[in-house]
């Protein structure tokens, strides 16, 4: 009985231990982390499921919007757009089915560690009234398309110190992969490491991919949400490394347009893309961990779908 007592003592104190290295291993940040944005949902009744033709059954779309994520959408930053009807149709025009965002503050965590949720709104469209007289009853589908300005902030911890090849025992690990915190959002960095090419040269690669659901699309900041083959602002990233190494920027290669620490990358075909920095740390002075924060920014778009059936009123 004692033995017993003595092993499941010993296996406690290495579950602890193990533990306690996974908690050393976390980044502590303010970020409550998530892959989503802004999630939208249609209003129950609002389209309804059945309407009538030849102006017999007017009706409205409302779609409700809330920020999941941890940015803020500014004021304009975005837009709903309803698709799948003919506007004409409905009497109305395109332009009417295009609706932009107001401000929309994102999911915050609060210096307690509780959770502060994000604002939620109703897009509308009201007034609408199908106008065509139609020889028999038309099945169709219904989708609202959502395109908004967001970013992900992501932070990770790095070991600086002047000789980078020096044998000495190091305070921390210079090479290797680093844990990553992103921000409540779709796009993430999925991977980080650091390592010396010199006695005085440090080297950053990172990893960013999307992450949200499979038929969402990015596309450059502030630009439309036009999903073709020759939209040349598709698939872009906007990379902004926020702090350096002891107050040293990095310089990072590939960028389609920017230079140094601040650049649009493209993600080809929207697979992962892989960046590359380098930092010289000749001036560094000490041997530290700091963390190196970069800034994810770009244009998002996803949708949802109804189906819906125009009764012919003549046949019902």
């Amino acid at each position: 009985m004692k033995k017993i007592i003595f092993i499941i003592g010993i296996l406690s104190l290495l579950m602890l231990i193990g533990c306690e290295t996974e908690e050393k291993k976390t980044i502590q940040t303010t970020y409550i982390g998530g892959q989503s944005g802004l999630i939208a949902s249609f209003i129950e009744g609002a389209p309804p499921s059945e309407i009538f033709d030849n102006n017999q059954y007017p009706f409205g779309i409302a779609i409700k919007l809330e920020n999941k994520g941890e940015f803020d959408i500014a004021v304009d930053a975005g837009y709903v757009e309803m698709l799948g009807f003919n506007p004409t149709d409905l009497g109305t025009t395109q332009a009417n089915l295009k609706k932009n965002i107001g401000l929309m503050k994102g999911t915050k965590k609060n210096f307690d560690g509780s959770v502060l949720n994000g604002d939620s709104t109703v897009i509308e469209f009201n007034d609408l009234n199908y106008a065509v007289n139609l020889p028999g009853d038309l099945d169709l589908k219904v989708r609202a398309n959502t395109c908004y300005d967001y970013a992900t902030k992501v932070s990770t911890k790095i070991c600086v110190k002047k000789d980078l090849l020096s044998t000495s025992k190091a305070i921390c690990e210079i090479s290797g992969e680093k844990d990553v915190a992103n921000s409540g959002a779709p796009i993430h960095i999925t991977s980080f490491k650091e390592n010396p090419i010199g006695s005085n040269k440090l080297q950053f690669t990172f990893v960013i991919e999307k992450v949200g659901e499979t038929n969402d699309r990015f596309f450059k900041k502030s630009t439309d949400c036009l999903d073709t083959a020759t939209n040349m602002n598709k698939n872009i990233i906007h990379v902004k490394i926020t702090s350096g190494v002891g107050g040293i920027s990095p310089s990072c290669t590939g960028f389609r347009e920017g230079s140094g620490s601040e650049g649009d990358v493209m993600l080809y075909d929207g697979a992962p893309r892989t960046v590359t920095c380098t930092v010289d740390t000749t001036n560094v002075q000490g041997e530290f961990e700091d963390f190196m924060n970069i800034e994810l920014g770009y244009r998002y778009m996803q949708f949802i779908e109804k189906s819906i059936v125009i009764k012919d009123v003549s046949t019902s």
